[in-house]
């Protein structure tokens, strides 16, 4: 289910002109990264320790899609 609604938002977000999206998930969510990966983010850096969720620090990592070139 969320692999339909991330191809949605990419769609979307192509029909209304949109050239990149930009996804922060946290580095320990395997699972949501290679979703993403799978609909064409690459990875495009880590942020170490500014996340703090159920008692712990967290980090996170910058996913960014691009639209195809023309």
């Amino acid at each position: 289910h969320g692999g339909a609604l991330l191809a949605d938002l990419i769609s979307r977000a192509t029909a209304h002109g949109h050239r990149s999206i930009v996804a922060l998930i946290d580095a320990g969510q395997e699972a949501s990264l290679d979703l993403h990966a799978r609909h064409g983010f690459t990875r495009a850096g880590t942020l170490t320790g500014v996340g703090y969720k159920f008692g712990r620090w967290l980090d996170l990592i910058y996913m960014q899609w691009e639209r195809p070139a023309a």
